[in-house]
């Protein structure tokens, strides 16, 4: 899904070739619909249709906009979005707890897009069914469906949403079997995020061309390019990079300890990629010739290994791949990533109980680290940012964030720093540790069996 194009090249000085493949492209790697909720540019699509994406872009009309994520919640697949656009209408949001089985819908959205156009289609149909699933109410539709629909709105006869049309029961047996996520779901989303939305529009019902006519410039189609960097160390290892995009986030925790303090803004001023996964036993290997783990598993992290040992394995790296360099991550840009737009204790909200499904920490990692991507990723397709190896980075460590530089850079001030960060906790670490704000230090050389590293790619 992910792969459009390639492009190589390669150094052949050692006994390996490293060779750099872009998986990037100029086709979207899938496309979904959105619909404004509120002034400002505010959207609402299903988390699915955006989740893992490098860049996300929507088109109005003839209008082309960046989208960034500002919330996601997998579990009920959903996902805010916000592009930088005036004067669009957004769409009232009706009481979904008042539909009833029989309601009369219409789903709007851009089925196929690149197989029927990029104009919005709308198919009319009524609600079927409705079930409870994991103690979640869901809407059965009987509107045609189709790939592309996802993320668009389901409204009833007055133009109202209702819900979001999020999935498709796809058997040779069955025919116009839909699903939709009840909008009062979203409503919540909405409210903690501050963006505020359209009651009932208090109109009557409309006939089908009218209502096409008054909804239809509110819904937005989805382009979503999955980017990839993939580095080939030879011998089937290869390190894959996820690409993260500019933003702002609050770095720190109010909740943690005084080392997570003050809050403070900081502005990611340029798109960079990580890797998908911490630096593996069988990745260190292939490039320095040994692996240093005591646990001796392939696909493990790398463990065991100082600040001062990720720099030689570093320098290998950038004399090997031409015109890509590649570092550890700022402090900034760790936080930021492993947020992936969340302002919670975790990646995935901030309760400790869903931690087991993101990460391998002292209460299911039995004492011993794990083969990396075991667990869920966070929202931008990245994993064991929780637990399983603590992450150097390139900062020196302070005390606090008092003074700590805003656009994402290294703090490098030497003055009263003691050692070098590290983020993310691990396998022996409880849940505390693993927050996306924890934070530890040590000293260059190494002193925990837990310590690894994750890397980015620049200027590639």
């Amino acid at each position: 899904m992910f792969t459009t194009a390639r492009i190589r090249s390669a150094s052949a000085v050692l006994c390996f070739a490293l060779t750099l493949c872009v998986r990037a492209g100029e086709q979207p790697s899938g496309t979904g619909t959105a619909f404004f909720v509120g002034k400002g540019g505010y959207m609402l699509t299903c988390a699915h249709v955006v989740q893992g994406a490098g860049k996300i872009q929507v088109a109005i009309g003839v209008k082309s906009l960046d989208a960034a994520v500002l919330a996601i919640d997998e579990a009920l697949d959903l996902a805010l979005l916000q592009a930088r656009v005036e004067g669009v209408p957004s769409l009232p949001l009706a009481n979904s707890n008042a539909v009833e089985v029989g309601t009369e819908v219409r789903a709007l959205g851009f089925p196929l897009s690149h197989i029927i156009g990029e104009d919005v289609k709308a198919t009319k149909g009524t609600i079927s069914g409705i079930s409870v699933r994991e103690a979640r109410k869901v809407f059965q539709v009987d509107a045609t469906v189709n790939p592309g629909n996802s993320g668009g709105p389901l409204v009833n006869e007055r133009g109202e949403v209702i819900g979001i049309v999020n999935a498709k029961l796809a058997h040779p047996l069955v025919s116009n079997v839909g699903f939709s996520i009840p909008i009062n779901y979203a409503k919540a989303m909405l409210d903690k995020e501050g963006v505020e939305w359209g009651k009932e529009s208090g109109k009557g019902k409309l006939d089908g061309p009218a209502l096409v006519k008054v909804v239809s410039p509110s819904v937005a189609l989805v382009s979503v390019w999955a980017a990839t960097r993939v580095v080939d160390l030879g011998r089937g290892v290869k390190m894959e990079f996820v690409r993260v995009p500019a933003g702002s986030f609050t770095m720190g925790s109010e909740k943690g300890s005084e080392h997570e303090k003050p809050m403070h803004k900081v502005t990611i001023p340029k798109a960079f990629y990580i890797g998908k996964y911490e630096v593996t036993q069988e990745q260190w290997r292939a490039v320095m010739g040994s692996n240093p783990s005591r646990f001796n598993v392939p696909r493990n992290p790398v463990v065991g290994v100082g600040w001062n040992d990720c720099q030689a394995f570093l320098k290998k790296l950038n004399e090997e791949v031409r015109g890509a360099r590649f570092s550890l991550p700022t402090e900034a840009e760790w936080e930021y990533a492993c947020r992936a737009g969340g302002r919670t204790e975790y990646c995935f909200g901030d309760g400790e109980k869903e931690l087991v499904e993101y990460a391998w920490y002292c209460d299911n990692a039995d004492a011993t680290p794990h083969p990396v991507g075991g667990k869920k990723p966070n929202a931008w397709g990245l994993y064991d940012m929780h637990g399983n190896a603590w992450e150097w980075c390139e900062d020196r460590w302070h005390d606090s964030y008092q003074g700590a530089p805003g656009d994402g850079s290294a703090w490098a001030d030497a003055r009263e720093a003691k050692g070098f960060v590290l983020r993310g906790g691990c396998w022996y670490d409880k849940a505390k540790a693993c927050r996306s704000a924890s934070r530890e230090r040590s000293t260059p050389r190494g002193d925990w069996d837990g310590q690894g590293c994750r890397v980015v790619l620049r200027d590639f």
